[in-house]
């Protein structure tokens, strides 16, 4: 018997599992359920999507209140820098 060589191993080898990862591999989806629920399935997408733009609302509104208190503050160490400065003290 003759030894095998390494080529005539490999190749046979390489494209087997080739086909094998092609035939195993998950098919795509198509996007669509498979229980055809899709008025039930438009309508809780619905409310969640409703239930985001609230949320979003709402973060804008905090943001709005975070950069006036942030603005505020900002001018009283203005003004705290200031009334230190003309008091010969040193601001920090």
């Amino acid at each position: 018997m003759e030894s095998m060589n390494a080529k005539t191993f490999f190749v046979p080898a390489l494209g087997l599992s080739a086909l094998a990862a092609v035939l195993l591999a998950p098919m795509p989806s198509k996007g669509e359920a498979a229980g055809g629920a899709g008025a039930a399935d438009d309508a809780t997408l619905t409310a969640l999507l409703t239930e985001v733009a609230v949320q979003q609302a709402a973060i804008i509104d905090n943001q709005a209140k975070i950069d006036a208190k942030l603005a505020t503050i900002g001018e009283s160490v203005r003004v705290a820098r200031i009334f230190v400065s003309r008091g010969g003290g040193k601001a920090k």
